[in-house]
Formats: structure tokens, C-alpha cells, sequence
């Protein structure tokens, strides 16, 4: 995803670390703001944001917001905010099989937050590290979102884990990452 950070304004939600965001950062994006429940991630997300664009921090282009991802996409479309490139890799929303109901809720729902936030021509990167969710749901949950917004996307990537993810042949359980790369047709 890192191909379309050039000047774009980048939004990281559940940034942990940062380590999209800062990689956006040190590949030319104009800002770059990152989102997460932990205050030591979202601290931690900026510091590194930094030390890969001195530039951005010396331009204050480098917010965090701490806080649940729901409610701060909430607020962030109510404010108007609109960005070019989003990165959404939330934690498992479903840990169990008996989860899946409200675990494919959750994933649905904050995918349609995200997509609000997304400016024509924008990309957005959509993951899960749900074992429980096939790559087909996750992909849904992108298109679900983009028709109630009577949006168009076009898929650019269909991907899943690199080698630092190891799976197991026989073990279908380790193949467990999935991310999808779309961008805004309308």
C-alpha cells in the first residue's frame, strides 16, 4: 500500500506501533494521523512517523487521536475529515468460531466508518488477522460498505501473509492474514 502514500493525507486506524503510517510517512505522504486505543501505541506511532519524515514532524503533519475506533471515525466524518489513504488493520474481532455473528458485525461496521472517510480517488487497505473470517467475508464487508455508500471501488490487490508469516500445510489454521487494496472509482 506503501505505492500510494506520495502526497497523500494517510490515516493508520489501529496503528498499534505505526509501522503503515510511518512507512507512508518515510515514502513522501503529506500527513499522516494515526488511531488507536492505547495511549503508548498511538505515542510510540508518532515517534516513529517522525524518525522517518523528520519533515512531516517539523510540519506538524503528524497527528494522533487516542480512543475507541468506532466513535473517533464517528467524529472525524462529522468534523468533515476526508483522507486519500487509509489503513484499517484492526485486532480479531473474532477469536472463536462461536464469535462470528458479532465479530463479522464488527468488521462490517467499521469498515463502512472507514470508507465514509475516504476521499474520491482514495485508497483504502482493508485486513484481518481473523482466522474465523474468510478472505471472500472480509472482501464483502469492503463491497457491503461501498454499495450503502453508493460508492464505487475498484480492488487492487487481493493479498494475504508474507514469508515472516510462515503457513503450514497442514495446519490451514496459520493461514490467517488477509488484506484487501482498494481505491475509490468515483
Amino acid at each position: 500500500a506503501a505505492r500510494y502514500a506520495a502526497g497523500a493525507d494517510v490515516l493508520d486506524i489501529f496503528c498499534y506501533a505505526g509501522g503503515f503510517g510511518a512507512t507512508a510517512a518515510a515514502r513522501g505522504a503529506r500527513s499522516v494521523t494515526f488511531l488507536d486505543a492505547s495511549p503508548q501505541a498511538v505515542e510510540l506511532a508518532g515517534l516513529n512517523a517522525a524518525r522517518n519524515a523528520p519533515r512531516l514532524a517539523d510540519d506538524a503533519a503528524i497527528h494522533t487521536l487516542c480512543g475507541d475506533a468506532f466513535e473517533l471515525l464517528r467524529e472525524l466524518h462529522d468534523s468533515g475529515r476526508r483522507f486519500s489513504l487509509i489503513c484499517l488493520d484492526p485486532p480479531a474481532f473474532i477469536k472463536r468460531r462461536k464469535d462470528m455473528a458479532q465479530g463479522l458485525a464488527a468488521y462490517r461496521k467499521i469498515n463502512a466508518l472507514a470508507l465514509r472517510l475516504l476521499a474520491p480517488g482514495g485508497v483504502i487497505a482493508s485486513c484481518s488477522c481473523s482466522h474465523h473470517l474468510p478472505a471472500d467475508e472480509l472482501r464483502r464487508c469492503l463491497g457491503l460498505a461501498a454499495a450503502r455508500r453508493k460508492t464505487a471501488l475498484r480492488l487492487l490487490l487481493a493479498g494475504g501473509q508474507g514469508p515472516d508469516h510462515p503457513i503450514h500445510v497442514a495446519m490451514p489454521e496459520t493461514a490467517y492474514l488477509k488484506c484487501f487494496i482498494a481505491q475509490r472509482a468515483d
